[in-house]
């Protein structure tokens, strides 16, 4: 069984919806207990990217496996989704404002994703707390624009 054929019998996305003045992406699906409504935070989703910076995390974390030596994207607290694309019939393509656009969200993922968000989100503030990092984004030190003397 293909997982296309998969996830049409588990859940079938019916509508996304991104507000953006609220930072929330909702997608509603319907499975064998109705209809459910997902919302995701951009901090979440752009820990959770399934992008080749965060793959190893991502797959590690998803699988049960030991954490040690894993790299963890930090400092994401407060990124926001600015916009996202639909690819195919079967994924969105999410932009971050913290110029993050290489994640592409298969709707299975995200319904992996929303069934365990709670648990993800405390295992991820767990690994942060583990490793001495923070949520907190670092502040850019500001550059002059004035010239420079060679």
């Amino acid at each position: 069984m293909g997982w296309r054929r998969l996830l049409a019998s588990v859940a079938d996305p019916v509508e996304v919806r991104l507000a953006k003045s609220r930072g929330v992406l909702s997608v509603d699906y319907r499975d064998a207990a109705g209809m459910r409504t997902m919302e995701f935070g951009g901090e979440f989703l752009r820990v959770y990217s399934p992008s080749a910076e965060n793959g190893e995390w991502v797959r590690t974390v998803l699988s049960g496996g030991p954490l040690e030596g894993i790299h963890v994207v930090s400092g994401r607290r407060g990124v926001s989704i600015e916009s996202l694309e639909p690819v195919g019939r079967y994924a969105l393509r999410l932009s971050f404002n913290d110029g993050h656009t290489t994640g592409v969200y298969s709707f299975a993922y995200l319904y992996e994703l929303g069934g365990n968000k709670f648990g993800l989100s405390r295992l991820y503030i767990r690994q942060l707390q583990a490793l001495g990092l923070s949520r907190q984004r670092r502040k850019q030190s500001r550059r002059s624009d004035s010239p420079v003397s060679i």
